[in-house]
C-alpha cells in the first residue's frame, strides 16, 4: 500500500500535471476551447505538485 502510495506521489501526479498543462497548451494555441472542469483539473495537479514539492523541501531541510 505504501509503495502504490509513493507511485503515485512521485510518479503519477507529475506526469500527468505535465501532460494535462501540455495539452491545455495545445488546445489554447490552437484556438480551440477548454472547458472549465478540464482548467479546474489542471488546477488540482498543479496545487497536488506544489504541495509535493513543498513537502519534499521540508523533507529534505528537517531530516537530511
Amino acid at each position: 500500500m505504501f509503495n502504490f502510495f509513493l507511485t503515485f506521489v512521485f510518479v503519477l501526479i507529475p506526469t500527468a500535471s505535465l501532460s494535462l498543462d501540455s495539452y491545455l497548451r495545445y488546445r489554447v494555441a490552437r484556438n480551440q476551447p477548454v472547458s472549465n472542469v478540464w482548467k479546474g483539473c489542471n488546477h488540482l495537479l498543479a496545487i497536488l505538485l506544489i504541495m509535493q514539492l513543498l513537502g519534499l523541501a521540508l523533507y529534505f531541510f528537517y531530516l537530511a
